[in-house]
């Protein structure tokens, strides 16, 4: 996580990593959708098409799952 070259030039002395087992094996999930770039991806998600190139569609075989968009580009 701290290498991760999304955090690049932050300083982070600590992290949590999950994987998906884990969070499928969560009672209840809550995804946030946000930033610029994710459209793309979040209208992929909303084609219900579970794909490995897109971890975020096996949510759709979860039985509790929450979606928030946090930009009106997303509509």
């Amino acid at each position: 996580t701290k290498t991760h070259p999304m955090i690049e030039g932050v300083v982070v002395d600590k992290g949590f990593t999950l994987g998906m087992q884990e969070i499928m094996n969560s009672k209840r999930i809550l995804l946030i959708v946000s930033g610029d770039g994710k459209q793309e991806i979040y209208r992929k998600l909303l084609n219900q098409e579970i794909n490995t190139e897109l971890p975020a569609s096996f949510l759709w075989l979860h039985h509790d799952v929450t979606i928030v968009v946090q930009d009106d580009r997303f509509n």
